[in-house]
């Protein structure tokens, strides 16, 4: 979870979060659809996994309003890490999914880098409008990002 660092105000930083740049999300079981799978086989994302923080526990971070927590691809890279790492502690029924800067901006979507001491790599999505997140754009967003690591299988987790 990030470090509270108060923010006064969200701010899209295009310049250094340019559109092309992979933004990485933690996919909780709830943004996973495992009754539909695409022709790699993998489960559906579903707009369950983009969900805002709400504005209480923005606060609590720090954060002036709902946000999603995501992970930077290029901060990852200049530290040497792998995307892998943004699952280190949680259950292996999470996943990573990406989707680029430019897909959520063109959902009236703002990114800002948001970095912790734990979690440098860290940046936040937020709506430009000022409110959470609504279920369509979720969704939305859920169709254009694309599986980094699928999480387990829970039809394999319960025959094995």
């Amino acid at each position: 979870m990030p470090d509270p660092t108060t923010v006064e105000s969200f701010d899209d930083q295009s310049d250094a979060i340019p559109d092309d740049v992979l933004l990485y999300r933690r996919i909780p079981p709830v943004g996973i659809d495992w009754t539909k799978r695409n022709m790699a086989g993998e489960p559906r994302l579903s707009g369950g996994g983009f969900q805002d923080y709400s504005a209480a526990k923005a606060a609590d971070y720090g954060l002036p309003g709902p946000a999603m927590s995501v992970g930077l691809q290029s901060v990852l890279v200049q530290y040497g890490k792998e995307p892998g790492v943004m699952l280190d502690g949680f259950p292996d029924t999470y996943g990573l999914a990406g989707v680029r800067a430019g897909e959520v901006r063109a959902l009236n979507q703002g990114v800002m880098a948001n970095p912790t001491e734990k979690e440098p790599w860290h940046a936040v999505v937020y709506s430009k409008d000022g409110k959470r997140r609504s279920p369509s754009v979720q969704t939305k967003i859920a169709q254009v990002a694309r599986w980094v690591l699928l999480p387990a299988d829970p039809a394999i987790r319960e025959s094995g």
